[in-house]
């Protein structure tokens, strides 16, 4: 960076408080979100080669007509500007690291991870392609999109009186997790249409087909059903509030992610349906991030609350 870019960042450091810092993590995380779901457009068109050169596209600066060519450079674009705005993103949570030390490393990481993403993105051009590079290109998305959305909710939420669940919601991450890192498998093997029926696959899919179909879809059912469990429990503890919200939003992600994903079973997989099902992927993942993030912030929050009274008769004590 600059020294007139390192100022300017300065000046903005100085007047901007840590809870806005904390909405411009999540409208980042917002972003990231979009470029995941871009990144399934140019994947399902056919335009992951339409610049088939990096970091130039058909050895110029534009994309020229071609449509191919201009979809993939927008991804470009888009991939840039999310870069950029992560990295500013953690240089301004660097350096307020000493007043939000629980969210500067989730913020710092993002930023980190997103520059060695975008060196993966630029492998997977040059080298053609491979299943396995762009499998994890999507994990490390998707890792991104977590450590933004832990960051901005740190800071977001200081001041706030979390309630405290007594459930780990690790896994409930994990399956979600999972069950995305299979679709992309899925992918990888260039199995999409190797299943076209419901529940299970026909007589005519492969092993691999199989496997990955029957798995990818257990999951998602296991994730649904880990979702109203975790609900159902929260509600007996007499927990609520923005974390029972959260959860909520995350099962009627999941439910309209499974519906599109039976609507294009039956209708042959359409471009545009296999899209959506990727997005909403990657909102069901935000929102299980949330609500992880939450969780393990609630523990933080009781941790502050009783350190509060000790702090409180220690300075009481004479020579406390």
């Amino acid at each position: 960076m600059s020294a007139s870019t390192v100022s300017r960042l300065e000046h903005v450091d100085a007047g901007l408080a840590l809870r806005r810092l904390g909405w411009l993590a999540l409208a980042v995380a917002a972003v990231t979100v979009a470029l995941i779901t871009y990144g399934s457009w140019v994947r399902v068109s056919g335009s992951g080669l339409g610049c088939p050169d990096w970091p130039l596209c058909n050895g110029g600066l534009l994309p020229g007509e071609d449509r191919a060519a201009a979809i993939e450079y927008g991804h470009r674009m888009l991939a840039g500007l999310t870069m950029l705005m992560v990295a500013v993103l953690g240089v301004l949570a660097f350096r307020r690291r000493r007043e939000a030390p629980f969210a500067a490393p989730f913020l710092v990481g993002a930023a980190v991870l997103i520059l060695v993403q975008a060196g993966l993105g630029g492998i997977t051009v040059l080298a053609d392609l491979p299943g396995s590079i762009r499998l994890a290109h999507l994990g490390m998305g998707m890792v991104v999109l977590g450590l933004l959305t832990f960051g901005g909710l740190a800071l977001l939420t200081r001041d706030w009186q979390l309630p405290r669940v007594r459930i780990s919601p690790l896994p409930l991450a994990l399956v979600g997790a999972g069950t995305i890192m299979v679709g992309g498998s899925i992918v990888l093997t260039q199995t999409s249409f190797g299943c076209l029926d419901l529940p299970t696959c026909d007589s005519e899919a492969t092993t691999m087909a199989t496997w990955l179909h029957s798995l990818h879809r257990t999951l998602g059912l296991v994730l649904a059903a880990g979702i109203v469990a975790m609900a159902m429990a929260m509600r007996v503890q007499g927990r609520g509030g923005p974390l029972l919200a959260v959860l909520g939003v995350a099962g009627l992600l999941l439910v309209a992610q499974m519906a599109v994903g039976v609507v294009s079973i039956v209708a042959t997989f359409p471009q545009g349906l296999r899209v959506l099902h990727v997005g909403l992927a990657s909102l069901v993942w935000w929102s299980l991030a949330g609500f992880w993030a939450l969780c393990v912030l609630s523990t933080r929050t009781d941790s502050r609350v009783e350190e509060q009274p000790a702090q409180r008769v220690a300075a009481e004590t004479p020579g406390g």
